[in-house]
Parts: C-alpha cells; structure tokens; sequence
C-alpha cells in the first residue's frame, strides 16, 4: 500500500480454471475408455488432443503400429480424433493417449491369422540394395530379399525390379513372430523356370538360345528367362583348340545338351555334339588294314 503496487498471477487462475476442468474430466472418464477429442497441436514427438479442456500427449510411438508415420498428413490441426485413454496423472497434471490402441497389435494378428506358405496382398514400401520392404497391413512389415525378387540368377538391381507404393502379392517363406520378422518372395508365385527347362530338355535333345555373356570359360546362353546354360571353349568346336572368338554377345545359336544338374542348377550345353567329330568320320570310312 505504501508504493501504490501489487503482486498478481495469471497463472493462479489457470490452476484454478485447470482444477475444474480435471474435475470435470475425472468425472467423465477414466483409463481404458475411448473418447473423441480436438487435435491441438503437432510436435516433433507426437500430438495433443483436447478432451473436455484438458490437453492429452499422444506420443509418436502411440500414433500407429507403423514406425514411421506422416502426422503433418493425417492429423491437421482442428481435427477431431478418437483416442484411448491410457493414463490419468491428476498430480502431475498429465493425460497420456493413444491411437494405436484402437486397433489389435499386427502381430498378435500375424500370429493367429498367417503360417508359412500363404499368399498375402501388400504394398512395396521401400526399397534397398539387398530388398524391399513389404506391408501387409500397417504395421506389419516383412522383407522380400533380392535373391527372391526374380528367378533370373542374375545380381538384379530391386529398385528395377519393383517400386515403392506398388501393391502387389507374396509369398511367405518364414515367420518368427518372437523376433517379428517375416521373409516374403515374389518368385516363389511362379514354378521355378529351371524346373521347367529340366523338364524340357533331356541330355542330348537340341535346343536353341541366346548368347547373353562371354567369360574366360565360355559362353552363357539363355535358354529360357531365368536359365542360362554354359557353352565351354572345349564344347565350340571340333578344332584343337577351338576358336574362342566364335560366338558374340547376342547370338542366337543351337545347341546339344549335355549335362543337366539340377542340384547346382547348372546346365551344360555344346555346339561340336551337333555334328559328327573328325574320329568319328574316319571310324565309319576306314576299319583296320585299310590303305
């Protein structure tokens, strides 16, 4: 009184308008109940969401069973949201919620609903150099290897192969619902073309293909997408030694086969078993005493 001043506080009547608003909400709700509120704010961690005046935190992790979710896309300010009530903090004045909760955990479904062999439709949601990751529904991820993107055996790239966004189906070839992990393939929807070719092809048929490389070795012709067989040098041609340069990048060419492994997957093919060998000639032309 003596300096005409005085101490005021604002936030005294923010505790006070708090305190009937947690009274009010207290009476209302409780944990475990599912409730529509306003969504307030966007943070780096998660969302607010005002219920009945009081602003509740869902934390990032609580948003989706997905990791990485977008919120700037699918929760515009003013929204109305349902959340589940997943703690009441009166004394530290904190309302924790979530969204996630208001669907089944995807793995608890994974394990009721999957086993090992079912075709499953999902979306390509990225892709790396060793696969890409496929979603069978949100927060249910598994990864398709490179080597099970293509039956081709060649060193393929994914990002050529597939796209994110892309909806497709798969295979599923493992499921360890302990370490949430499941491995899918695209190629294991297709008979293995090898299977096919061994089918085809007996050793000694003809059959036709063409020249896709050339190696120190010889040379690899495609049979068929996905199968290619060796041509060795010693296989070109009955001349000793054969002319390597005999056969191009891109050649069409017959062939005998001479050799199918289908536990290594290999097969061996040669151009010279097309026609009789100079021996052979002679065999058939002269026997034993002739001049």
């Amino acid at each position: 009184e003596k300096n005409h001043s005085a101490v005021v506080s604002h936030r005294a009547i923010l505790e006070e308008r708090n305190e009937a608003l947690w009274n009010e909400l207290l009476a209302q709700c409780k944990e475990a109940d599912v409730v529509t509120g306003k969504i307030t704010r966007r943070v780096s961690y998660g969302l607010f969401v005002e219920i009945h005046g009081v602003e509740g935190l869902v934390h990032q992790s609580d948003v989706s069973w997905r990791r990485n979710v977008s919120l700037r896309e699918r929760f515009p300010i003013g929204a109305e949201v349902q959340v589940k009530i997943l703690k009441m903090d009166r004394e530290n004045n904190r309302l924790s919620l979530g969204i996630k909760q208001l669907t089944e955990d995807p793995w608890e479904w994974a394990g009721r609903e999957l086993k090992v062999g079912d075709v499953v439709d999902g979306t390509i949601m990225n892709v790396t150099g060793y696969g890409a990751f496929f979603e069978i529904r949100e927060g249910l991820e598994g990864l398709i290897h490179v080597s099970d993107l293509t039956w081709s055996g060649r060193r393929e790239n994914p990002a050529q192969l597939v796209e994110q966004g892309q909806k497709k189906q798969a295979r599923i070839l493992t499921l360890d619902l302990e370490k949430k992990r499941i491995s899918l393939g695209l190629k294991q929807l297709e008979e293995d073309p090898f299977e096919v070719v061994a089918r085809e092809l007996k050793v000694g048929s003809t059959g036709e293909g063409v020249v896709t490389s050339i190696t120190k070795f010889g040379a690899f012709v495609r049979i068929r997408d996905g199968v290619d067989g060796l041509i060795r040098y010693s296989d070109y041609s009955h001349d000793e030694p054969a002319d390597k340069k005999m056969l191009s990048k891109d050649q069409q060419v017959t062939f005998k086969v001479l050799e199918v492994d289908r536990k290594r997957r290999k097969i061996t093919c040669g151009l010279k078993q097309l026609t009789a060998g100079p021996y052979e000639v002679l065999r058939k032309k002269y026997k034993k005493g002739d001049v």
